[in-house]
């Protein structure tokens, strides 16, 4: 049985207190997009694509709607409430469709990082999915074990620590209500 859509959230998920709004990639997204994957703190605590282009990024950014037609994942920019400047992104990759689990990823944009964009996202993202409109039952986040910040909007979103994995990671989850 394939796994159901994923739909954009509708409404679409805001914070006006943090000034943050979710929205989906779109095609002028692409350089911001190869500029996060190419950063180096980003790509130290982070998995980044090896091909990292403004090509690469613009590919990636057109199969979004098709990943979340499939029901394997769901990407979205963190922007400004006035603005759709990329700051970060936020997103869910369906792991077990059967018992409703998605692993969460995240990240900032150095200019925008240490302004709790991070943590309004992540809990943007996690409540929603948690919640009726997508009805998981359990979100989880595998983040870098020097990457205190991440474990950080984790700790403060919600979830728990739940131990290591792969070495070098550290695994938080999230369960439903």
């Amino acid at each position: 049985m394939p796994a159901p859509a994923l739909p954009l959230p509708d409404p679409p998920l805001v914070h006006p207190t943090a000034g943050v709004r979710l929205r989906p990639w779109v095609e002028g997204d692409a350089r911001a997009l190869a500029t996060a994957w190419a950063d180096p703190s980003l790509a130290a605590v982070a998995d980044v694509p090896a091909a990292c282009s403004e090509a690469d990024a613009e590919a990636w950014i057109a199969g979004g709607p098709a990943r979340r037609a499939a029901g394997v994942a769901i990407d979205l920019v963190v922007a400004g409430m006035d603005d759709d400047t990329v700051r970060g992104e936020v997103g869910l990759v369906v792991r077990d469709p059967v018992r409703r689990w998605a692993e969460l990823g995240f990240w900032v944009a150095p200019a925008f990082r240490g302004t709790g964009l991070a943590t309004a996202a992540v809990g943007l993202v996690s409540d929603w999915a948690l919640g009726p409109s997508l009805g998981f039952g359990q979100v989880y986040a595998r983040v870098h074990r020097d990457n205190a910040a991440a474990e950080g909007v984790l700790a403060a979103c919600g979830f728990e620590r739940r131990g290591q994995a792969e070495g070098s990671h550290v695994v938080w989850r999230r369960r439903d209500a």
